[in-house]
């Protein structure tokens, strides 16, 4: 018993420089990222706190400030911003280190809720499940952008509501109220978070196997009372502030989401195993052959666990058929929901991610077992599935951000930077009641080429980003940001505002016919959107 005590003290140093280690190699590569994303001054400007009426003004509004015909509520995320801007103003390296902290925190998280589901004895697994999912390339889509930071803090509430689930066995009424609080967080970081029940009922289901089937399942039903409690009150919260239960898209009938489910399956997967793309001919069947490898690994090598007498796990003894069950139904269940709400983005696979690692480390803990275990065919197994996972891992760093360039996100950086900055010396060379004309927008960064890696997400201003930061730069004055599609508006502005006329954004449309600034209107500056 000392001994497990010992190495588990250890593990835990081992998980704090693991966490340490995520943060330093995330922040080496975004730290020269700005604020790009085009809903970071939206997000900005909805969650500035200059006393407490605007602190609680954060739970009565939709994600971008509207009360009524909102779309979201997450404020958590907008604390989290309103936290950044007290500590860090508009200086992008704050907002870095808390995205990276968050992306450390999940890794660890992830490790904690292995140690909890395949019991202390589980060796591989502990590790294998974080690094392979630190290590997965779709990544670059979601750490370098602070308003995909609610991806990271709805899968970290998850995993902290199951962590709960799985402890204080004696106090049934303190883990109930945890798993609550922490589902409420959940759900006030983003909507996907109503996956809870299925997973707690998942995780609830792989416990107590001495039980039988019907016991299991009536168990495992009591124990998604919270998490429906907690979905329930926010889905009611929600319903009050914006007036609506989707988002941007309605929930589609069943007939719909059969039709979507098998599409957007596919394009999950197809992240899942080869995020990049970057040799479509080699890199998936590759992958699909090293996930065949481990399921065959599965099929050939019986679970084996330690039990008591009675049928009971062991204490101490090592269950990963656990990992594997809630790793299955967290990537199938956050496939079902895309496919309900139509709507899939290259951001939106971290939280299938988190599954996918699972079962990773749920087959590398069989692996072992097996290679340890007697008998040439169930060592032979093993030894591939550890080929497998080897493979897996060694795929995922040659994509890995940690490792890899991706120059998109930097220029739009500077990109950014320019656009702004010299919008912001025309305002302040304006005086009210003029107009300015503020040129074309560096909107989408175009991959340098066909076989690099590519962020296929990386944007960077919109019409509505620069009007929402005008409001933030200039709270004390009003300025109106018009769109130019179709013509400038010659009307004139009010005596109080400043107009800004933008022109098209590329990529959306044919280039439409443009009428010339009028007569006074300073002309935009000079410098390209690529």
């Amino acid at each position: 018993m000392r001994g497990l005590d010992q190495r588990l003290r250890l593990e835990a140093i081992g998980l704090g420089l693991l966490f340490l280690l995520a943060v330093l190699l995330t922040l080496r590569w975004t730290s020269g990222i700005g604020l790009v994303e085009t809903d970071t001054f939206p997000l900005l400007a909805a969650s500035r706190v200059d006393d407490l009426q605007d602190l609680l003004t954060i739970f009565a509004r939709d994600i971008f400030g509207l009360q009524g015909k909102g779309i979201f509520y997450r404020p958590v995320v907008n604390l989290t911003f309103a936290l950044d801007q007290a500590l860090w103003g508009l200086n992008p390296f704050g907002y870095q280190v808390t995205n990276a902290v968050l992306f450390a925190l999940c890794g660890t998280g992830l490790a904690v809720l292995t140690r909890r589901l395949a019991g202390p004895r589980a060796r591989v697994a502990l590790w294998v499940v974080p690094i392979v999912f630190l290590l997965h390339p779709s990544h670059v889509e979601v750490v370098p952008g602070a308003p995909r930071r609610q991806e990271m803090l709805c899968a970290l509430f998850l995993m902290l509501a199951l962590v709960s689930q799985l402890s204080w066995r004696g106090r049934p009424r303190a883990r109930a109220l945890a798993v609550t609080l922490l589902m409420c967080l959940a759900m006030a970081s983003k909507e996907a978070a109503v996956l809870g029940p299925l997973l707690g009922f998942a995780v609830a289901l792989g416990s107590e196997a001495h039980r039988s089937q019907r016991d299991r399942v009536w168990q495992a039903t009591k124990a998604t009372v919270p998490y429906l409690v907690a979905v329930a009150a926010m889905i009611g919260v929600r319903f009050m502030v914006t007036g609506r239960l989707g988002g941007h898209l309605p929930i589609e009938v069943a007939a719909k989401v059969l039709e979507h489910l098998p599409v957007i399956g596919q394009w999950v997967l197809g992240r899942l195993l080869d995020p990049q793309r970057m040799t479509p001919r080699y890199g998936l069947p590759l992958a699909l052959v090293c996930t065949a490898a481990l399921a065959a690994l599965v099929l050939a090598i019986p679970p084996r666990r330690a039990t008591d007498g009675q049928g009971r796990d062991e204490a101490g003894g090592s269950n990963p058929g656990r990992l594997a069950l809630l790793g299955l139904v967290w990537v199938a269940g956050v496939i079902a929901l895309y496919a309900l709400t139509s709507l899939v983005q290259p951001w939106h696979t971290l939280l299938p991610v988190v599954g996918w690692s699972l079962c990773w480390g749920a087959l590398a803990e069989k692996a072992v077992a097996a290679v340890r275990a007697p008998g040439v065919r169930s060592r032979a197994a093993g030894a591939a599935g550890l080929l497998a996972l080897a493979g897996i891992v060694v795929w995922e760093a040659r994509d890995c951000p940690w490792f890899v360039d991706y120059p998109e996100y930097r220029r739009l950086t500077i990109m950014s930077g320019r656009y702004l900055s010299a919008l912001q010396g025309r305002i302040d060379a304006t005086a009210n009641g003029e107009t300015i004309y503020g040129g074309s927008l560096p909107f989408w960064m175009i991959p340098p080429s066909e076989n690099a890696a590519t962020v296929f997400g990386a944007t960077a201003l919109s019409r509505y980003s620069v009007a929402a930061w005008t409001r933030v730069m200039y709270p004390d004055r009003r300025i109106r940001v018009l769109p130019g599609p179709k013509g400038y508006d010659t009307s004139p502005p009010r005596p109080d505002e400043i107009v800004v006329l933008l022109a098209r954004i590329p990529g959306q449309g044919p280039a439409p016919k443009q009428k010339p600034p009028p007569s006074g209107v300073p002309g935009p500056p000079n410098f390209g959107t690529r």
